[in-house]
């Protein structure tokens, strides 16, 4: 993928979770853990939009040509990437097990069971990607971000449904 398609993806993205947490905002009961929930997806957005604007270093064979191992001395932009690719699936993480409390106190088990598979699910798959360093790596990375964006997608569209039949 091209620089441009994917500084344009993740801000893209990242602008799409700070809408969101702004609607989350908006359709949650105004507690603390509501708070919580809003914050952790605006967390996401911000991580999401560092990742997107700063790219990684060549590595492990990436793209072709590259040297196989890891930089011994990263650059500046590498590791900007890194903190927004850690803060925007670690606040994810979070942010599953905090609505996964809401969906409780609503009475969801469903969703609240969807919510915790994620919240566990999240970190596992980066935990793979980051020790398998072959094409499993890419794979990884891909399902976490489909699983656990998608999950916050139907989170929104819930809220946005139950909001929709209040009115």
């Amino acid at each position: 993928m091209g620089d441009l398609q994917r500084t344009g993806n993740g801000c893209l993205c990242g602008i799409l979770a700070i809408l969101g947490a702004v609607g989350f905002w908006l359709a949650l009961d105004k507690r603390a853990l509501s708070a919580f929930c809003s914050c952790f997806v605006f967390l996401v957005g911000i991580g999401l939009i560092l990742a997107g604007i700063f790219s990684t270093d060549p590595a492990f064979g990436f793209p072709k040509g590259a040297p196989e191992g890891y930089p011994a001395h990263p650059s500046l932009g590498a590791l900007i990437h890194s903190l927004g690719f850690y803060t925007a699936f670690t606040a994810l993480s979070f942010a599953c097990f905090l609505f996964s409390r809401q969906f409780h106190q609503k009475k969801m088990p469903g969703w609240e069971a969807y919510s915790l598979v994620s919240g566990f699910a999240t970190p596992i798959l980066i935990a793979l990607g980051m020790t398998v360093f072959s094409e499993i790596a890419g794979i990884a990375f891909a399902v976490v971000g489909v699983s656990s964006l998608g999950w916050m997608s139907l989170v929104a569209r819930n809220f946005q449904q139950a909001t929709t039949r209040r009115s």
